[in-house]
């Protein structure tokens, strides 16, 4: 692959819609169920607003049923990375490179969270893409 065909080796999807801090205190938010057929593996990009107090915890599950009725949170080694919680406003990641058809995304919120909203986007790797030259 050409260099500046890394362009095209990456799908961006929306993972999470706007969640509210009232959605997440205490709770734990699914997101949207991406389907990873085709993939090598990818990551979920999280932005976070507002922390005043309290942290937000990012999780994947993952499973071969398109409903995720079997899904399983997903430990290492096929959880990549996953960011601390967050606790004041900023980033996180949680990636994934693994053999389950169908993932998501689900962040965990504390009791005591204040201020926050968060939204995601799903960045994935095409399979074959071959090594950038």
């Amino acid at each position: 692959m050409a260099r500046d065909d890394i362009f095209n080796a990456i799908t961006p999807s929306l993972a999470l819609a706007n969640t509210t801090n009232a959605a997440l205190v205490g709770a734990t938010v699914n997101g949207a169920i991406i389907d990873t057929q085709g993939e090598t593996g990818g990551a979920f990009l999280v932005r976070v607003a507002g922390i005043s107090a309290g942290s937000i915890a990012l999780g994947i599950i993952a499973g071969d049923a398109a409903d995720l009725s079997d899904g399983e949170a997903v430990t290492d080694p096929l959880l990549v990375q996953v960011s601390d919680p967050i606790t004041a406003a900023g980033q996180g990641k949680a990636a994934y490179q693994g053999i389950k058809r169908y993932i998501r995304l689900t962040l965990t919120g504390s009791a005591d969270l204040a201020g926050a909203s968060a939204f995601s986007i799903y960045a994935s790797a095409k399979q074959d893409q071959g090594a950038l030259a």
